[in-house]
């Protein structure tokens, strides 16, 4: 990963890198149902526009021993955050107007749009809430 190598050279002699990540949605197991129905929105994103790459912990962790950072640890830091209402209406709204820019084909468009409603319409009641992330910390020699 070219950026990693950026970091890398650009670190002093025992500079510190802290990286903040989501592990990969499919790796996460929610802890409500606000946060399931926020991984829902985001499996729908992700059919819509190309996914953000997730790194699990151990993979972004082997990739700094490769570029030559030493002690990579991590802990999780977060069990995701609360959307307040207007960040989730927000969040759904923007799914809908890029479904309706991106997607061609009517039926598909239409029941993707079907799906954002009904998940609107369930987040009114439980909420939204982010994916949980992590905190991974290396050190340059």
């Amino acid at each position: 990963m070219p950026i990693l190598h950026q970091f890398h050279r650009i670190l002093k002699h025992n500079g510190r890198f802290l990286a903040i990540e989501h592990p990969p949605y499919e790796e996460v197991k929610p802890v409500n149902k606000a946060q399931e129905l926020e991984l829902k929105v985001r499996q729908i994103l992700d059919k819509i526009r190309p996914p953000g790459k997730a790194y699990a912990p151990r993979q972004l962790s082997e990739m700094l021993k490769r570029m030559g950072f030493v002690e990579p640890c991590w802990k999780i830091v977060s069990q995701g955050e609360w959307f307040n209402p207007s960040e989730a209406t927000e969040m759904i709204e923007g799914a809908r107007n890029l479904a309706n820019r991106r997607i061609q084909d009517e039926k598909e468009r239409e029941n993707i749009l079907g799906q954002l409603n009904e998940l609107a319409y369930q987040a009114k009641k439980s909420g939204l809430r982010t994916p949980p992330y992590y905190a991974l910390y290396a050190k340059k020699p």
